[in-house]
């Protein structure tokens, strides 16, 4: 404690009036409760995320059929459909009529390999005669057939079909593509449409859901912040009570979130670097923020909010964000929380607090400004956490040579002081070496140890009046009565 006396806290944490495991329980339930309401929002904030995925593809369809319908109303629509229909049925004719050619023609060739010499009678020679003058018929009929095509393709008009409809086709190719008027890529868009219609109504009113959501996030962190508020309001009313007591030459101060003397630490595990980046994590890094402060004032609880709303803002908007420009940070340090759970490291942030911050004072031998512990000396400092420690409950106290590492001047002023006081209201057993300890705070049952071969054995007991008790006092813990009154003459002298 002496060394760091932050580690104080924790001695007062364990008083009853702190009613710190209660408030532990309470608190860890809170925090429990932010995260799973987090863990919803998440939930909702992937449904809303959806949710404008979809509504941008269903505006995206619903422009490509708006635009169809545009096109399909233009003159140039009803043009290019009225010739692509032409043209099909055109090409439609043609190739038939190209297969019944390439039909009759063999039709003809057929007939004219049918058999002409099977009987010489002239009824005979009649019939098979048909089969030639069929067959010039035939072709004749292909001949027609033949010769109309060609005149069809020489008066150029199924060119200038085709040519206008290539026009036509490259304008609508201009107005968003010649498959936006197309029927299947119409057939597709609506039922693309309907089916984001349908998506987006399970997911109406995930904007609002989400909106209650962060309400209730919030209510909880309000109560969380107020728990924090009650522990905080628990040690410094038990301080006070220590700093109230009559004659008192100690006293306690407690900061809220006061306690960012090793902030880079706390941050490292914050944000779940804990290796590497030493600049962004010194004193001079990121700690800069806040540590710049003022622990001791009233409103540092406010800092601190604000520095967690940086802290957040680093999260989210990485090399973007205002720690960024503050503070030169190696670049992979971002690519590092780049790879983390923004969310999750978020959640983090919101549910961190630095511990508050207590501070021992005492007075200095004749001074009545009080002195932070923290500039003492290692004796002035143990001095003062005893004085202090000594005060804190009314249970049975055993200390063992409470003067070991203490200055000389400060046993008696310090802790033999504060001895006296608080054995009005506390049994308290001492071993000690120091005559101070044992005198001058008004021992009430003195025991003289002797060691024996096996255990240690009482040589004396009672109090100082008892001429054994006196004898041994004399002589273990002041040196003999000649040495009592060589040391008065010499630094008291003789009384006038």
């Amino acid at each position: 404690m002496a060394t760091k006396p932050q580690s104080f806290l924790q001695l007062v944490d364990d008083m009853p009036e702190i009613r710190k495991a209660e408030w532990e329980e309470q608190y860890e339930e809170l925090r429990l409760r932010f995260k799973t309401e987090r863990n919803k929002l998440r939930q909702l904030l992937a449904e809303s995320e959806k949710a404008d995925r979809l509504k941008g593809q269903l505006q995206e369809v619903q422009a490509r059929l708006r635009h169809l319908e545009d096109l399909r109303a233009s003159p140039e629509y009803a043009r290019l459909s009225q010739l692509e229909t032409k043209t099909r049925t055109v090409d439609s004719a043609n190739l038939m009529s190209s297969e019944i050619e390439a039909i009759i023609a063999q039709q003809a060739a057929s007939l004219r390999t049918l058999p002409m010499d099977a009987d010489e009678s002239t009824e005979y020679l009649d019939y098979v005669a048909s089969y030639e003058s069929a067959a010039i018929l035939l072709d004749q009929a292909a001949a027609v057939v033949r010769s109309a095509r060609q005149a069809w393709i020489a008066t150029g008009t199924a060119k200038y079909w085709t040519e206008e409809a290539a026009r036509l086709g490259a304008w609508m190719n201009e107005q968003g593509g010649v498959s936006a008027a197309s029927a299947d890529q119409t057939s597709h868009d609506r039922k693309l449409e309907a089916e984001l219609t349908a998506e987006l109504k399970q997911l109406e009113n995930a904007e609002a859901r989400r909106s209650a959501q962060e309400g209730v996030i919030d209510e909880v962190m309000r109560s969380i912040r107020a728990k924090r508020a009650e522990l905080f309001t628990r040690r410094r009313g038990y301080t006070k009570s220590l700093n109230a007591t009559q004659g008192t030459r100690t006293k306690l101060e407690v900061f809220e979130q006061g306690s960012v003397a090793g902030l880079g630490d706390e941050l490292r595990t914050l944000l779940r670097t804990p290796d590497s980046f030493e600049g962004a994590f010194a004193q001079d890094g990121i700690p800069l923020l806040v540590s710049d402060k003022v622990p001791q004032d009233s409103r540092f609880a406010q800092d601190v909010s604000g520095f967690k709303g940086k802290l957040i803002q680093l999260v989210e908007a990485g090399i973007e964000s205002e720690i960024a420009s503050a503070v030169k940070i190696d670049g992979r340090f971002y690519s590092r929380l780049a790879t983390s759970d923004s969310f999750d490291l978020v959640t983090d942030i919101m549910l961190w607090f630095p511990d508050d911050l207590i501070r021992v004072m005492y007075q200095a031998n004749g001074q009545a400004d009080f002195v932070a512990v923290d500039r003492g000396s290692p004796g002035q400092k143990t001095a003062a956490l005893l004085a202090v420690i000594l005060q804190m409950g009314d249970e049975p106290l055993l200390l063992d040579q409470p003067e070991d590492d203490l200055e000389n001047k400060l046993i008696r002023y310090l802790a033999v002081e504060t001895l006296k006081k608080i054995k009005q209201n506390r049994q308290l057993i001492v071993s000690t070496h120091n005559a101070n300890v044992v005198v001058t705070s008004g021992a009430e049952n003195i025991l003289v140890l002797e060691h024996d071969a096996a255990l240690p054995a009482i040589e004396a007991s009672g109090t100082l009046q008892h001429p054994d008790v006196k004898d041994s006092v004399r002589e273990i813990l002041e040196g003999g009565e000649d040495a009592i009154r060589t040391r008065f003459m010499r630094l008291v002298g003789v009384p006038s």
